[in-house]
């Protein structure tokens, strides 16, 4: 495959994580680079070229906390229209 792992170091990029050891080690490599979750690899014209973002399926939680705040909206907005109506 001709995609690998985007590695990203700079003065933008943050350095570690603040009191974890491990998590900080996990996602650094030995030079300071970190281990972006994206995949890309460099073109003959040396750009950079990114895979296609993948689809990610909510967790149950962020299912229910994205209902609960579209029924709050909904309820907002029919007391805007009802005070409207009036």
């Amino acid at each position: 495959e001709k995609y690998g792992p985007v590695l990203v170091k700079g003065s933008h990029v943050f350095t570690t994580y603040w009191k974890q050891v491990r998590a900080t080690s996990q996602a650094f490599d030995g030079a300071g680079f970190f281990r972006s979750e994206v995949k890309g690899y460099t073109n003959t014209n040396g750009c950079l070229v990114l895979s296609p973002p993948r689809t990610v399926a909510p967790t149950p939680q962020q299912t229910e906390e994205t209902e609960l705040m579209a029924r709050k909206e909904a309820e907002k907005e029919a007391e805007t229209r009802e005070k409207t109506d009036m």
